[in-house]
């Protein structure tokens, strides 16, 4: 024997025939030796060359081979065949599936087979005792049990409670179910015995306990009714305890924070009458004594806490709790902090009936509105859509404010232009998008190619020398421009020099009138000023202050702090920086993109109309 160009061993060849003959000595005296061989955890390596499908009776071949991964042509491969065999299994098609691999020597492969055992069909299902058509129906649905279908002894048994749960649903408190054929493995056949009794109705509703509040009030919160006049009044067990769960969270939300309600249900004068009584134990309603804030930086916390109405010993109500938390989140979205979040924890203490309100705040950044995106408008302008943006206080540059996008939305929604619909895929849509740091304003900075730029160039002085005509020749005459002399000016009129009053304050006379060739319009004139003088001392007179009051020190005097000329911040040409007043100098940007779906604008349509009138 030859293997890859080398001769096996003689040795080798004597003890692989001795363990050959060994191993088939064994399997034959074990009776183990069968024409195909049973897939387990380790198969040979080899391609799959035909799947065969055996045992199917009533279940097309082609449905069973798309139930399964493995394929002609394929690597046999044990977690694929598992797979295989799971979902064959998981079709409720068979009660037992096998796989086998048999050798095929011609194609030098091997064939898969899939041996199914069918699972039986129900020749017959009977519901026994059902009154009702729509009831037998909706059985049917709910159940899957019809002739024909196939027949499974675990799924009778479990019908037996869907069964009993749909009449208790129908109002049949007392209804039995019971499966009488159709329990044991290979049954055909299923037989239900139904007793569905009295149908059962609330005669009364009634509540025990209560103390703070009456039971009138208390009816008010819970959704069952007494039967009256034939109307009403369906009982069913889930609802009375959903009615209790409501009983327990209004208590909750007054303060009563440790209430307890239990239904109880009593028989009735006749058959199928209940009674239901809500036994309530209010326990202590709680107050609250301290209102404590975590997290804050942005806002002083006694900000915070101004105009909050539960604190100082206020009992606990729930619309007012929610009403300062919202409170909070507006001072917090009037800066810009859209990403607030606010958590409040119920600290109970020592003190039976006493709680502590601590409001743990995460506030974010705080954003500016950046780019106004509108999308979707195709009659409709952007200006109309930004205007509406815009009195709802939605401004690019400003902060943004996150409670004003539903006064925005709203907004647009009475406008009749766009489609709100969220079934039908019409919905406003208005999203917060591309946040952004404060140093990137319009977006990300655009980089510029220089190569894409037009260049220019650079010339010397004495280059733009050559642009310019030769100047003309002082030696050569006929270069020389010709001078037009120009007519004699008329000597100006004089004017009347007017004496000034003796004692003026300036100590000299002034200088006399008449024209000179510094002064075109007269001496004194606008383009005259005055010789410099002599100081002159001006006495100031005394200011007497009135009586019990005290004059302020003049400016300039000793211990007076230095004059500030007040302006508003950015306000005069003086001052065009910054808001020096503004809390937040380095706030973030985020776009607000706008996603509308336009409404048809009109409508026609046709009518038919008759009248009796005369006939």
């Amino acid at each position: 024997m030859k293997c890859r160009g080398w001769e096996t061993p003689t040795a080798i060849r004597t003890a692989r025939g001795r363990i050959a003959i060994l191993m088939l000595a064994v399997f034959t005296l074990n009776g183990l030796i069968v024409p195909r061989s049973a897939v387990g955890s380790v198969i040979p390596r080899g391609i799959v060359t035909e799947i065969k499908i055996e045992g199917n009776t009533s279940i097309p071949e082609d449905d069973i081979r798309r139930k399964i991964l493995s394929k002609p042509g394929r690597e046999l491969d044990a977690h694929t065949i598992e797979v295989d065999q799971r979902a064959l299994l998981d079709s409720k098609w068979f009660s037992e599936v096998r796989v086998y691999y048999d050798k095929d020597e011609t194609r030098k492969g091997f064939i898969l087979v899939f041996e199914v055992r069918e699972m039986p069909i129900l020749r017959s299902v009977e519901f026994r005792g059902v009154t009702l058509r729509r009831m037998l129906k909706n059985i049917e649905d709910n159940t899957g049990l019809k002739k024909g279908e196939r027949a499974d002894y675990l799924k009778n048994q479990l019908a037996v409670n869907q069964i009993r749960r749909l009449y208790e649903e129908k109002g049949y408190e007392l209804a039995e179910v019971t499966l009488i054929e159709g329990g044991k493995p290979g049954a055909t056949k299923a037989v239900f015995q139904i007793f569905e009794g009295p149908k059962c109705h609330i005669s009364g509703i009634s509540f025990a306990g209560n103390q703070s509040i009456p039971s009138s009030t208390l009816r008010t919160k819970i959704s069952s009714r007494p039967h009256i006049l034939g109307f009403g009044g369906k009982f069913h067990r889930d609802d009375i305890e959903e009615d209790a769960r409501k009983l327990r969270e209004y208590y909750q939300n007054l303060g009563y924070f440790e209430v307890k309600v239990s239904p109880v249900i009593r028989e009735g004068s006749t058959v199928g009458e209940r009674l239901v009584e809500f036994d309530v134990s209010e326990g202590t309603r709680f107050k609250v004594r301290n209102v404590e804030i975590v997290g804050n930086e942005k806002i002083a916390a006694e900000k915070l806490k101004d105009g909050l109405l539960l604190r100082d010993g206020k009992p606990f109500i729930d619309n007012l709790f929610q009403i300062d938390k919202k409170k909070i989140e507006t001072q917090y979205g009037e800066i810009g902090c859209i990403d607030a979040h606010i958590e409040v924890e119920h600290k109970y203490l020592d003190e039976p009936g006493v709680v502590d309100l601590v409001y743990r705040i995460e506030e974010g950044d705080e954003y500016l509105l950046g780019h106004f995106i509108v999308k979707g408008n195709e009659r409709t302008r952007d200006k109309v859509i930004r205007r509406e943006g815009e009195m709802a206080g939605l401004v690019p540059g400003e902060p943004l404010d996150a409670q004003r996008i539903d006064l925005y939305k709203k907004r647009l929604n009475n406008l009749r232009y766009f489609s709100n619909s969220p079934g039908q895929g019409g919905e406003i849509q208005v999203r917060l998008v591309n946040r952004r740091p404060h140093s990137q304003p319009y977006g990300e900075e655009r980089k510029i190619d220089l190569d894409e730029l037009v260049r220019a160039r650079f010339q010397s002085p004495d280059e733009f020398d050559d642009l310019l005509p030769p100047a003309p020749s002082l030696d050569d005459p006929e270069q020389q421009p010709a001078v037009v002399p120009a007519a004699p000016a008329p000597a100006p009129a004089p004017r009347a020099a007017t004496p000034a009053p003796a004692g003026n304050g300036f100590g000299a006379e002034p200088p006399a009138a008449g024209p000179g060739p510094s002064d075109p319009f007269g001496a004194g004139g606008a383009f005259d000023p005055p010789p410099d003088l002599p100081p002159v001392d001006i006495p100031i007179p005394e200011v007497v202050p009135a009586p019990n009051r005290t004059l302020a020190p003049p400016i300039g005097a000793p211990g007076e702090p230095p004059f500030i000329d007040p302006s508003l911040p950015g306000g005069n040409m003086t001052d065009v920086g910054p808001d020096r007043q503004e809390p937040f100098p380095n706030r973030s940007y985020v776009d607000l993109i706008t996603q509308v779906q336009e409404a048809p604008t009109g409508r026609l349509m046709f009518g038919v109309g008759a009248s009796s009138f005369q006939g």
